[in-house]
């Protein structure tokens, strides 16, 4: 009994190695500039800055979603974040000669390299890809000016897609509740007709 349960197992996973054939396997992105290529996440300062996220893909389809906008208190929780997706031309090329006239390649992972962070200071995370490989920024404070402008200029970038295009919003694309009741107001009803 037990022999056969041992080559009926053999058999079982002979099966499934067999069954994986590594040629049907593709890399998730088999051109290095392809697909999500740049990716900036700017959080709240003392609650009065913008606090969003920007996604751009090399074709140019871009995705932001606004979770404050400047001159009004912020809640970091994610909830009414508006989603914007829209399509445009030419916008990572020009994004990519900027990054690449920067030498982004190298500037240090993290300002500050060293000290304490500064907690009401706004963050910005920057991940962008050049040349198939990765490279990943955060900025708290002391960056230098050329990062800086870098940034100011993703910034001015993003306030003029918000501008340029109609945006389409999403609010809870999935309804909290299928079955929606309607209950009469309590107390007097008043009809509508004069």
């Amino acid at each position: 009994m037990k022999t056969n349960m041992y080559h009926l197992g053999l058999a079982g996973i002979f099966l499934f190695i067999s069954s994986c054939n590594p040629s049907d396997i593709q890399p998730l992105n088999p051109e290095p500039d392809q697909g999500l290529v740049l990716f900036y996440k700017q959080s709240s300062c003392f609650g009065f800055c913008d606090a969003f996220e920007f996604k751009l893909s090399a074709d140019g389809a871009f995705e932001l979603k606004d979770y404050a906008r400047s001159g009004h208190p912020t809640e970091l929780t994610g909830r009414g974040a508006q989603e914007k997706e829209l399509s445009t031309e030419e916008l990572w090329p020009n994004i990519k000669a900027r990054a690449k006239a920067l030498h982004i390649d190298q500037l240090l992972d993290r300002y500050p390299q060293t000290g304490e962070d500064l907690p009401d200071l706004a963050v910005r995370t920057l991940i962008i890809r050049l040349n198939g490989v990765d490279k990943i920024i955060t900025d708290i404070y002391g960056a230098p000016e050329e990062l800086k402008e870098f940034e100011l200029f993703l910034n001015k970038t993003i306030d003029h897609l918000r501008e340029a295009k109609n945006p389409v919003y999403r609010r809870n694309p999935q309804p909290a509740e299928t079955n929606l009741v309607i209950y009469p107001p309590i107390g007097k009803i008043q009809s509508l007709r004069p």
